[in-house]
């Protein structure tokens, strides 16, 4: 049996292959928004996406996992976030040791 292939549109592949940030604001009404919660809610954001990522491929090795595809999307999902993470740190702690480096 051949699964017609739908088209992706860039809507469908944001939407569903990375994790959207909600501002601070958002998320809690009533709270004040830092950057601190909104990093902090961004790191959970990953941390989630890892968690999946392990959880369907333990399914996987185990054979209770049925949809390979689902599997893989995962776990790109969860490399892609790492790396996004990994880089994201690497340009922070630039910044700070440039920042560090100014002679006043």
């Amino acid at each position: 049996m051949v699964l017609p292939l739908t088209p992706l549109t860039s809507s469908t592949v944001t939407s569903t292959a990375f994790p959207t940030l909600t501002p601070a604001s958002s998320a809690s009404k009533g709270s004040t928004s830092s950057f601190a919660s909104a990093l902090g809610n961004a790191l959970q954001n990953i941390s989630d996406t890892v968690a999946n990522s392990q959880v369907q491929g333990l399914g996987l090795a185990s054979g209770t996992a049925t949809n390979l595809s689902a599997v893989m999307t995962s776990a790109t999902q969860a490399e892609l976030a790492v790396e996004l993470t990994v880089q994201i740190r690497n340009r922070v702690v630039s910044a700070y040791q440039q920042v560090m480096n100014m002679q006043v």
